[in-house]
Formats: structure tokens, sequence, C-alpha cells
């Protein structure tokens, strides 16, 4: 399953440089919202999304962590990653993953970092029997320096 498009916040740059995030060694998770949830860069916080936050079989309030969290940088980009996300026999309909830092960090409370758009026609998207996220070989997030 491709994994759509994927849209930092604009605190992100602030969050990483300030210390409020530690990609490779904070818990990082994904959580899954409807599309009555209205992306906003300027959001911040989990609490802008978790009001839309979707309900459904095989899927957990709050959502769920992303193992082996990865930083590489290279002299010219900075890549975040972590494992593909395999929501085993998810039964939900959803637009969007939120994907945030449980907790505080940079003066914010549970800080969101990314959206993750799944079809960026876009529609929602219905699971079934599980929905596999695959992430990019390029990362979860690729910046350049």
């Amino acid at each position: 399953m491709a994994t759509g498009t994927i849209t930092a916040y604009n605190h992100l740059p602030a969050l990483l440089a300030g210390g409020g995030l530690d990609w490779d060694t904070d818990t990082i998770k994904l959580a899954l919202v409807s599309s009555s949830y209205t992306f906003s860069a300027e959001h911040d916080e989990w609490a802008d999304a978790s009001a839309y936050e979707i309900t459904g079989t095989n899927y957990t309030a709050g959502g769920v962590t992303l193992s082996n969290a990865s930083i590489t940088r290279s002299t010219t980009t900075t890549k975040l990653d972590a494992d593909d996300v395999p929501f085993t026999g998810l039964a939900a309909t959803f637009r969007r993953g939120i994907i945030y830092k449980p907790g505080s960090g940079g003066g914010l409370t549970n800080p969101i970092i990314a959206s993750v758009l799944f079809d960026p026609t876009p529609a929602d998207v219905t699971a079934t029997a599980g929905y596999p996220i695959t992430w990019s070989s390029d990362g979860i997030i690729k910046g350049t320096l």
C-alpha cells in the first residue's frame, strides 16, 4: 500500500532544532483520523486533530507506536524513518494519519509532526482486513540541508 502524501507541520524544524523532538529516542505514534479533520500546517498539538480520531476493529485510540525510528544525516539531507506499519486486521474508514510525539516537547503537549494523506484524490480509505503502510525508501520525512 502506498503511503500517500506526507506534509510536515510548520513547527517541525523548530522542534528538531530546539530539542523538543528526538526522533530516534522519543516515542513516535501514528494515529488515524477521519475526513472531518481539516489539515492546517499551523496545527501544532495532537489536540488539534484528536477529536477526529477514528474508531474501528483492531484500532487502538492514540494510534500505534512507530518501531525502530531512526534519523540519518548526510552532508546534504536528513531523513526520518521507521519500520512499516502493518495495521493488521484493521476494519475502519479514515482519510489521514497524524504522526505525533506523546508527552511534551518544545513547549507543546503531544506535538504533531506530520500528516499523511493516504489517498491524494482525496477520498476516504476503507480498510476491511488490514491496511499495511509502507514508508518510502527515502524515509517518512526527508529534508535538504
